[in-house]
């Protein structure tokens, strides 16, 4: 270098501004060629523009430009255009563009799970094939993402739910919670029934139809015995139905309390009512294979039993002890056979 640039202390000033622009220059270099290599490589794409009135939440440069699920290009550029419309710059790989044409439709979409947008592009019948540098006019854009569902779906929200409709969820709640013993009954009822009954479907159908008819034959008259009993003024009145409830309270109190002093007193009886029922199901079990055959000859026997002597009617009857031994052997013994 020059003496001119140096003094006796170190580069003069306009070595400085030199070097300061060397400096400069490198930077702005450096800079370039990492923006370069950072840009994507489009080679082998082509580039058109879409106008459209309204963008999915996130639409920017880089943004997934998809086919049937997959990924065939990028959004290059986005630039607004008046109100409420932008003009989207769209590089497709060109062994694509084949597929669509000026009469596709396209819809934003989420990429992922996490809400990322992305250009769907649905291929139409019709149309003119999609040439580099040409513009389609889309209009407006269907926004299926998740952000735009779950916006809609708290604007719903703030209109469906309201006060009212809390308390309806929880009177349903809460009646669920008192029906939960009820439904458990139920269904150890049926898992009961299930496990012993042995009749086939076939047979157990019409039954239920027989039950499912008297419900509804019973049903009306239920409602309207529920409405008279709303429309009652009375019950409207707290301190009295208070007073009706506590009345009911003490006379099934009282019921309950008799029908115990019943039980108690029946007590004593149970050794009578066992040698009855003694009687009784033996008797009830040999009846149950008597014929009306058998019922008309024991008519006719009685009858033939029955003697007229004088002015009275005498009973006749043979009992034939042969096979109890507590008559059988003193009869032998004494020599009677009957």
């Amino acid at each position: 270098m020059s003496a001119a640039q140096y003094s006796g202390f170190g580069p003069s000033r306009r070595g400085l501004r030199i070097r300061g622009l060397a400096v400069v220059v490198a930077a702005a270099l450096v800079v370039t060629v990492a923006w370069w290599a950072s840009q994507p490589d489009r080679s082998g794409e082509v580039q058109f523009a879409v106008t459209a009135s309204n963008l999915g939440d996130g639409v920017s440069t880089d943004t997934a430009v998809r086919l049937r699920g997959m990924s065939i290009g990028s959004v290059i550029e986005v630039e607004p255009q008046g109100p409420q419309q932008q003009i989207v710059t769209l590089g497709v790989d060109e062994e694509h563009v084949d597929e669509l044409s000026t009469a596709m439709h396209t819809r934003f979409v989420s990429s992922n799970i996490f809400g990322s947008t992305a250009l769907e592009l649905i291929p139409m019948p019709g149309g003119e094939p999609i040439r580099a540098g040409s513009t389609l006019a889309l209009g407006d854009v269907g926004d299926y993402t998740v952000t735009t569902v779950l916006r809609d779906s708290g604007r719903l929200l703030l209109d469906v739910v309201t006060p009212q409709l809390s308390d309806s969820i929880d009177s349903a709640a809460e009646l669920t919670q008192q029906m939960a013993p009820l439904l458990a009954s139920s269904l150890l009822v049926m898992r009961n029934i299930a496990r012993t009954q042995n009749e086939p479907l076939s047979e157990l159908l019409p039954k239920f139809a027989d039950v499912s008819e008297g419900v509804a034959a019973f049903t009306p008259s239920a409602l309207n015995t529920l409405s008279a009993i709303a429309s009652v003024e009375e019950l409207e009145d707290d301190f009295r139905t208070q007073q009706a409830s506590e009345t009911i309270t003490e006379v099934s109190h009282l019921v309950l309390a008799l029908s115990g002093e019943i039980v108690g007193a029946l007590g004593p009886t149970s050794s009578a009512v066992d040698m009855l029922l003694d009687i009784l199901i033996p008797l009830n079990q040999s009846l149950g294979g008597v014929t009306p055959d058998q019922v008309d000859r024991l008519v006719d026997g009685a009858d033939g039993a029955l003697q007229h002597q004088g002015d009275r009617v005498v009973l006749g009857v043979d009992v034939l002890v042969d096979t109890f031994p507590a008559f059988r052997v003193p009869l032998e013994t004494t020599g009677g056979t009957r």
